[in-house]
Parts: structure tokens; C-alpha cells; sequence
């Protein structure tokens, strides 16, 4: 009857009604965009590792170092700049027998010349110092496993920057027209890390180059094995008395423990008998002061004599600001003693 039709007629609705069109998928232009870039900076990485040897996270390492510590480099720069701009810069030496006639003294120069004396000090000259700095360092790197973590990644850091810092100081340098000759590099750096054996990683004549600085995170950044000093101490400073004298030479050693006391005592022994050397040991971490009696501890010099000078950094994130002061006080120190 009536439920008949009434069952019928919705069915025949229900059969009626017309499927519900597939919807499009939403274009999302601004992830279109972003997933384009990150491919194309991925593609630009993968050609960088490819182009300078490492692998494309030194790449990323490398850049993340250069945006977080941009205003470091730059101070760093200026003021290794200005260090050795002092030391280049011409001042003006008075009461010389030859030069230009000093302004003011042109009436006494005139009546010393109508007295007989054919050549008065009332000239002035400008100079500058005949022999300009130049200035080596080597850092020395503990990569044992202990140093995993925040040490490491503090020492890689300061390296960095560093180097870089001394690139653009030399660029300010160049710019001025401070340099003679024009490729001289004023300030040389060498990095050399060592666990149970030791390995060179940058020279000390290689440019101070995005490479160079490539490799140090590279070779630096896997910490592990044991800690034995003795062979990158050894051939570090037995380079380092082979090379140019009358140049100013650094050695910074990085360590957050005891390796081999004797050898290192017996090193630095010597380094404090030949005196030609400047070293500086840095304790990292909560065994700061041990690594630091290790290299100071038989010293024989009163401190203010000595050239193997401690540094306790318990504190890693203080390591860079300090040994920049270190760098410029050795630095200003040494043009004192000329």
C-alpha cells in the first residue's frame, strides 16, 4: 500500500541522485616554491662537497658556523686588522739632519744654516718599522673520543672563525696597500689533530682559504680513540724551528685530558730551554686544570718570564674571545721587545 510506495519512491531518489564530483587537489604555490629552493640548495650543496672534496653536512656545518657567528668573524677581523696596521702604520720621526724642514722650525733652520752649520735637526722624516711581523699558528686539536660533544664542536668553531677572520684581515691589509709583497700572508696557520697518532690537516704555508676551513670540520668533527700528544707536539715544533726566523711563532694546543705527561713534559722542557716557540695549552671541560698542570707543571720560569703559558676553559663557550686576546696580546708583545 502506501509503505510500498512511499519505500519505492525513495529508492528511485536514492538511485537518482547524481555522484558527487572527485574534488581537485589544492595548489599550494608558496610549497611549491619552498620545496623548489630546498632542492635547489640541496643540488648547490651536493656541487660544493663535490667541488672542495667533504661531504655535503661540512658544507652545512660550514655555513651554520658563518651565520652564527657572523659578528664574531668581523670583530675578530677588525681587530687582528688593527694589530697589524699599527705595526705597518708610518709615523713621523722630528729633529733629523735630512728630510723635509719641520713647519715652525724654518726660522731656526734658516739662522743655523747662516751660523755655519750645513745641516741643523730641524728636518722631520716619516717611517715606518723596516721589518714587519709575521706571525705563525698551529693549532693542535685533541680528537679522542672524550672530546665529543660540546669541546669539539667549541674547537671546530674557533678554528673556523679564525681562519676565516685572519682571511679578511689580510683583504683589509691588501686594500691599504700593507702588504709587501703583495702575496704575503701576515698571519699563517697550520691545524694538526691527533688521538692515539697524529695528523696534519692544514699546512702552515696553505692559504687561509674556504677550503683549508672546509677541512678542518671535516677532519676535526669524528672524535674518537685515545690521547697521545707526543707525535703531533714533536712534529709541529720540529717544523716549527726549521722555518723563517724572527717570525712570531704560536702553538695552541686543544685538550680535554691527560695524555702522555712524560712526553709532554720532556717537550715542553725543551720549548721552554729554546725559548723560539709561543705555546698556549688549553684545558677543556671538567679536567681543565689536570690538562693544564700536564704541560705547566714543571716549568721552571717565574710566570711572567714564561712563553708555555695554561688556559682553563671548564667553560667552552669562552674559548674563542679569549684566545684572540691571547693572539693580539703575543702579537703587540712582540713589537715591544724589537
Amino acid at each position: 500500500g502506501l509503505e510500498d510506495d512511499k519505500e519505492r519512491k525513495e529508492a528511485e531518489g536514492k538511485e537518482s541522485k547524481p555522484e558527487p564530483k572527485p574534488s581537485k587537489p589544492e595548489f599550494d604555490l608558496d610549497k611549491r616554491l619552498r620545496d623548489f629552493r630546498r632542492e635547489r640548495k640541496k643540488a648547490g650543496e651536493m656541487a660544493q662537497a663535490q667541488e672542495y672534496g667533504v661531504n655535503v653536512e661540512t658544507i652545512r656545518e660550514y655555513e651554520q658556523i658563518l651565520r652564527d657567528r657572523a659578528d664574531d668573524i668581523e670583530s675578530a677581523a677588525a681587530a687582528i686588522a688593527e694589530v697589524f696596521m699599527e705595526d705597518r702604520a708610518m709615523w713621523t720621526e722630528y729633529g733629523k739632519r735630512e728630510g723635509d724642514i719641520t713647519p715652525g722650525l724654518e726660522y731656526e733652520h734658516i739662522s743655523e744654516l747662516k751660523s755655519g752649520n750645513p745641516s741643523p735637526k730641524t728636518h722631520s722624516r716619516r717611517v715606518r718599522h723596516p721589518d714587519f711581523i709575521e706571525t705563525e699558528i698551529e693549532f693542535i686539536t685533541d680528537v679522542s673520543g672524550s672530546m665529543s660533544g660540546e669541546p669539539i664542536i667549541k674547537s671546530i668553531e674557533m678554528q673556523v672563525v679564525l681562519c676565516e677572520a685572519f682571511r679578511r684581515a689580510r683583504e683589509t691589509l691588501a686594500g691599504l696597500q700593507m702588504l709587501t709583497p703583495n702575496e704575503e700572508e701576515p698571519v699563517r696557520m697550520g691545524a694538526t689533530k691527533f688521538e692515539t697518532n697524529a695528523t696534519r690537516i692544514k699546512k702552515l704555508d696553505a692559504p687561509n682559504s674556504v677550503e683549508a676551513q672546509l677541512a678542518i670540520i671535516e677532519n676535526l668533527k669524528h672524535a674518537g680513540g685515545g690521547t697521545n700528544e707526543e707525535e703531533a707536539l714533536e712534529g709541529v715544533y720540529g717544523e716549527f724551528k726549521l722555518r723563517k726566523a724572527n717570525v712570531l711563532k704560536i702553538i695552541i694546543v686543544l685538550s680535554d685530558g691527560e695524555g702522555n705527561r712524560d712526553a709532554v713534559r720532556r717537550i715542553m722542557a725543551q720549548i721552554e730551554d729554546d725559548n723560539e716557540v709561543v705555546l698556549a695549552a688549553v684545558g677543556l671541560g671538567s679536567s681543565a686544570k689536570s690538562v693544564v698542570d700536564a704541560y705547566t707543571g714543571g716549568l721552571r720560569l717565574d710566570l711572567a718570564d714564561r712563553n708555555i703559558h695554561g688556559f682553563e676553559k671548564e667553560d667552552v663557550t669562552t674559548l674563542l674571545p679569549d684566545m684572540l686576546e691571547f693572539l693580539k696580546t703575543q702579537v703587540r708583545a712582540r713589537r715591544r721587545g724589537k
